[in-house]
């Protein structure tokens, strides 16, 4: 008899953004990327070599200014975009002058 034991755990890839980090950051939680723009890149990459890979973005409080519209092209399908709070984080889509 031959016995084989699998998990059926899906692996989900998560990436970590907080405003205002360190720019060399990794995208983990302890060491988040600094825009949403760097999540959708890594998230870009990641899917191009596993394109099935679910990915889940976590925006960690602070507000988020733009320099131009986010794109979310459909290699990223299934993408997650989550913020940690609704009143925490603040997506803006205009530069501070301050």
């Amino acid at each position: 008899m031959i016995l084989i034991l699998g998990s059926c755990k899906q692996v989900t890839n998560e990436i970590y953004v907080r405003s205002g980090s360190n720019p060399g950051n990794t995208g983990t939680k302890d060491s988040p990327l600094n825009s949403i723009e760097d999540a959708l890149v890594l998230a870009t990459e990641l899917k191009q070599s596993n394109p099935k890979l679910p990915i889940s973005i976590y925006l960690l409080e602070g507000v988020y200014r733009l320099d131009r519209p986010v794109r979310v092209t459909p290699e990223l399908n299934g993408l997650k975009l989550v913020g940690e709070g609704s009143e925490r984080v603040v997506i803006k889509g205009s530069k501070s002058w301050i």
